[in-house]
């Protein structure tokens, strides 16, 4: 079994039938999935075309992301969070939407 860190949540075998999946708003998909069974984000930038934008790169590399609640996790550690997440449900109980800094990113797929 898995020794868990202080505030960590522990996390059924079958976690990405809820939460794996592509979650978009224009310009951004976040992807959450699983790699070596572990739970994995990545960000990826899409402007859309003609928005004048600052030069980046295309994406932000797989980060670990870390349950600290039901439906609720960090990016990066608990000790040292890159940001909150909060995965809020639609009435049926499904997963709809990723929330990150306060803007809502619906579930695509």
């Amino acid at each position: 079994m898995q020794t868990l860190k202080a505030d960590q949540a522990p996390l059924s075998p079958r976690w990405a039938e809820d939460y794996a999946g592509v979650y978009q708003m224009p310009g951004v998909d976040v992807i959450v999935k699983a790699v070596d069974g572990k739970p994995m984000i990545q960000l990826d930038l899409n402007p859309p075309p003609g928005l004048i934008h600052e030069a980046h790169e295309a994406s932000v590399p797989l980060a670990p992301l870390v349950f600290v609640g039901k439906d609720r996790a960090v990016i990066g550690s608990i000790e040292s969070p890159f940001a909150q997440l909060f995965f809020v449900r639609r009435a049926d109980g499904s997963i709809g939407w990723v929330t990150i800094d306060a803007r809502f990113y619906a579930k695509a797929r």
